[in-house]
């Protein structure tokens, strides 16, 4: 793992109207690391999320991809850039086709107002088809390629948008609690699948809130409460960690 974050937040803050949603949060993720953030509810997990893809604009702060500052670069170009993300909410088109939702990902990547339905066109053999084609190959996706969306299991839907998301070749995937929904067969089926992406050099960050999966995937840990960061460390590490034991259970407990 190289020593150069491919991920930095520098005393980040957010706040919305008077409430201050995110405090001077500073952390860095790795190259080719696992890394989970958790917290309890409110805790402000899927804002840092809004705020690495550019949904929200910080308030003060800083924020790099590869030591390169994109604070206020616009989200579709972060796109480009290597940052990709899936939400909580599955967002896919139900009534396309598996392979027609994968294709409709591939349009941040268009340079030119001609190019933007290019994508979805059904060209046989199209450089745009391929590609596509390749990411449900590669997720052992490639047999649902021509169902509908809407006829999948839930699992295998939370898949297809992490498929998509991969598409622009994403050196930094953030997954917004991805084993949401998931039974056990699913989530030990995505967490393998995770694996095989992260083992192909892509960066996962993900916020979760089933600490198994936690356990199990991730190599680092931040959590936050009300906006600021209380502990960082591997999963093992943060589990003892008495701040973090009280965020989850309460002073008396810890």
């Amino acid at each position: 793992m190289a020593d150069q974050p491919i991920l930095s937040l520098d005393c980040v803050s957010k706040s919305f109207g008077g409430l201050n949603v995110i405090k001077n949060l500073s952390f860095d993720v790795r190259c080719g690391q696992r890394t989970a953030l958790i917290g309890p509810n409110g805790a402000g997990k899927s804002t840092v999320f809004n705020l690495i893809s550019g949904v929200f604009p910080v308030n003060s702060g800083r924020i790099s991809v590869n030591g390169n500052d994109i604070t206020n670069v616009p989200s579709r170009k972060r796109m480009k850039l290597g940052v990709s993300r899936s939400f909580q909410n599955i967002r896919l088109v139900q009534h396309l086709s598996v392979l027609e939702n994968v294709l409709v990902g591939q349009t941040p990547r268009v340079t030119s107002l001609g190019d933007i339905l290019y994508p979805i066109r059904m060209t046989s053999g199209s450089h745009w088809q391929c590609e596509a084609m390749e990411v449900l190959e590669r997720a052992g996706l490639a047999a649902f390629a021509r169902d509908h969306v809407g006829n999948l299991p839930y699992g295998v839907q939370k898949q297809i948008e992490i498929a998509r998301a991969l598409l622009g070749g994403a050196d930094i995937l953030l997954l917004d609690e991805p084993a949401a929904g998931l039974n056990p067969q699913e989530t030990e089926d995505l967490s393998t699948r995770l694996h095989q992406i992260a083992d192909s050099g892509t960066t996962i960050v993900v916020v979760e809130h089933d600490m198994q999966f936690v356990g199990a995937f991730c190599e680092y840990v931040v959590v936050l409460n009300f906006g600021e960061m209380i502990a960082e460390g591997t999963p093992q590490e943060v589990r003892r960690d008495p701040h973090v034991i009280e965020a989850y259970l309460g002073s008396d407990v810890a």
